[in-house]
């Protein structure tokens, strides 16, 4: 049995069961699979959950990056595509997604399910937010740009988390949801009328305080 076979079968007993492994063993012995093999490529239950949200992730920058239209996105459209893309592939495994994620609440946003998914995102999201920086789409801040990469994880967190508990038609307040809160998060990293205000004040600093002195 290969990684994708494993993954598969994870996969579906999660659904049939309803629930995750309560041990390793226990799922290797339901599902006929080989401790040694198994061992091959994972070093438990929560490493194959792991690798099936990561390999999720990997698959949509895949998709989108096959695309060629989107080069020519602005990087606000390059991370709605990666949040709607990404939608595409939990809406087709929807039941072991929401299971997966039940440590997400109203008062926890992370799940050690999702430590690899973190990893690759922000690796990609920070190749995006170099761009937008050269670009001028969103601006460089001494101290806080390098927090921006959290800014955009946080974000793609509580999207997931909204779209686990939505319950409308097609889940099409999820997508009404990316749409604000992706607007919403680069309306923070754009220029705004913060920005013009420091900006502002410290020319007033430099050319009327510090020349009177």
């Amino acid at each position: 049995m290969d990684y994708q076979q494993i993954k598969n079968q994870y996969i579906n007993y999660v659904n049939i069961k309803g629930r995750r492994p309560f041990t390793d063993f226990g799922f290797l012995k339901d599902v006929g699979i080989d401790e040694t093999v198994f061992h091959t490529h994972f070093g438990s239950c929560l490493a194959v959950e792991q690798a099936i949200w990561v390999d999720w992730l990997e698959e949509t920058i895949d998709d989108m990056n096959s695309e060629a239209v989107y080069a020519q996105y602005a990087v606000r459209e390059k991370i709605l595509a990666l949040n709607y893309t990404y939608l595409e592939k939990l809406k087709a495994q929807r039941c072991f997604a929401q299971l997966t994620l039940q440590p997400l609440s109203n008062f926890r946003l992370s799940c050690e399910v999702l430590d690899e998914v973190e990893r690759t995102f922000e690796d990609y999201v920070g190749n995006l937010l170099a761009e937008g920086l050269y670009s001028g789409e969103i601006t460089d801040r001494p101290f806080i740009s390098q927090h921006y990469q959290k800014v955009l994880w946080f974000q793609f967190v509580v999207f997931l988390r909204f779209w686990v508990q939505d319950n409308s038609n097609n889940q099409e307040n999820t997508d009404v949801f990316v749409e604000k809160s992706v607007n919403f998060a680069f309306d923070l990293l754009a220029r705004n009328v913060a920005d013009s205000a420091f900006d502002f004040l410290k020319f007033l600093w430099q050319n009327t305080f510090v020349k009177s002195k």
